[in-house]
């Protein structure tokens, strides 16, 4: 067992890098993706922030309560973002035949397919939701404990997996419809940005 995890996380450093250079061969494109998407994150905040200089609550949730929620989601969702980007791309892979290279190797299917491509501006993601998740954390007082910090490892570590279990079934919708898949990724991810709320705002 010990062999062949050793084998697996051996064989996804070979994989990232090739994708790693593929991605750096359009050097502006890959740095320009990343601002954009540090500036959409970062510009959440800023919203939060003139709209909580207008008003003292929404529904009764203060600024830093919102911004932990807000935080707590983006981290929540980056191993998705990370890990299973190339399920937007199973779509064309299965409807053009090119899926059927993943299905000859000697390894994991899921994990060869999966393995190709990674996010890198996740991890951008994953540091501004950190930060935002701290500075709230901060603000709202909450004792920083052996015990809180668990839970909170927990409770991102169960989010992370519903979501990317939602994201897998939705991909493997695929199998079957190929047209109607990437409405219903596109659908899960919209549905997604409203746990960046409460619930009681809407």
């Amino acid at each position: 067992m010990k062999n062949e995890i050793r084998h697996y996380l051996h064989l996804y450093k070979i994989i990232f890098i090739q994708d790693l250079k593929c991605k750096m061969s359009y050097p502006i494109d890959f740095i320009i993706s990343c601002i954009g998407l540090i500036i959409t994150n970062i510009s959440a905040f800023i919203v939060f922030k003139i709209l909580f200089n207008n008003f003292n609550d929404i529904a009764g949730w203060g600024y830093y309560e919102i911004m932990f929620l807000y935080s707590f989601s983006l981290l929540s969702i980056t191993p998705a973002q990370c890990f299973l980007d190339n399920n937007w791309n199973l779509g064309d892979n299965v409807l053009t035949g090119d899926f059927i290279k993943y299905c000859v190797k000697p390894i994991n299917i899921y994990f060869y397919y999966n393995s190709e491509v990674f996010d890198v501006k996740g991890i951008g993601q994953f540091m501004i939701g950190a930060g935002a998740l701290a500075y709230a954390w901060q603000h709202l007082h909450i004792p920083f404990t052996v015990v809180s910090f668990v839970l909170l490892i927990l409770n991102l570590l169960t989010a992370s997996l519903f979501m990317m279990g939602l994201i897998n079934l939705a991909a493997a919708v695929n199998f079957k419809s190929v047209q109607g898949a990437e409405y219903i990724m596109s659908l899960i991810f919209k549905l997604g940005d409203y746990a960046r709320y409460p619930i009681s705002i809407f």
